[in-house]
């Protein structure tokens, strides 16, 4: 069943934004109320340490807040936990709206890992949430200054590879069924039929540089306009 969503209106400086925020649920039940941390895939029993969490680049996802908030409040409950937030936009609504919201470097920054990191030592961070594909392969890379923080992330060469639409398409087609997947080079391959889709080989955000060619003309100038070009069968 579909929750309802409620709107309000968050003001921020001199400007207005609207965000949409879910109503929360009700508390799912626990058998077993323990504080529980994993750890190289472990979990193991916390005492007395509050649970703060941090979660970067939030941006308007004010969701994310509510539903650590109230995981925290089941598995931990009558204790004092927190959740960050982190953003190079001062304008972002989850700066306001979580416990406390840090304005960070850019993540192109050579600084931004080590002044997350010095959040949370200075915070007692105990997870990191990074919810922006750009920043993975940095976290990835600098995981060492993030020890004693636990972070949900793949090894750097798992990173890397899901980054590389190319090679991850040519990795996966070894065991599953995938769609035809070609770089600028091979573009030519009489196994492409079109439409075909054309996107960026690297880092996409928000389906940024997607274009759908329906004839060869189309293709041509599709690929003109991109970096690093990969061309997939249309399904």
């Amino acid at each position: 069943m579909f929750r309802r969503a409620r709107m309000f209106r968050a003001g921020v400086g001199h400007r207005q934004l609207w965000v949409c925020n879910q109503r929360p649920r009700q508390p799912f039940a626990l058998s077993n109320r323990r504080r529980v941390e994993a750890i190289n895939g472990t979990t193991r029993t916390r005492k007395g340490k509050a649970m703060n969490v941090l979660i970067t680049c939030c941006g308007r996802k004010l969701y994310l807040i509510d539903e650590f908030r109230r995981l925290l409040s089941v598995l931990f409950p009558g204790e004092q936990h927190q959740v960050f937030t982190t953003e190079s936009d001062e304008y972002a609504a989850s700066l306001l709206y979580a416990d406390k919201g840090f304005l960070v470097p850019r993540i192109a920054e050579a600084v931004y890992v080590p002044h997350i990191a010095r959040i949370c030592r200075q915070n007692d961070i105990s997870f990191l949430l990074p919810t922006k594909d750009t920043e993975l392969t940095k976290f990835a890379e600098e995981r060492v200054s993030l020890q004693g923080v636990v972070l949900p992330l793949s090894p750097l060469e798992s990173v890397l590879l899901c980054e590389d639409k190319l090679r991850f398409a040519q990795v996966m087609g070894q065991h599953f069924v995938v769609p035809a997947t070609f770089g600028r080079e091979d573009s030519g391959n009489p196994r492409l039929s079109f439409p075909v889709v054309v996107k960026e080989r690297g880092v996409g955000i928000e389906t940024s540089g997607f274009a759908l060619c329906r004839s060869r003309e189309e293709l041509l100038h599709a690929l003109k306009a991109h970096r690093e070009p990969i061309v997939q069968e249309w399904i």
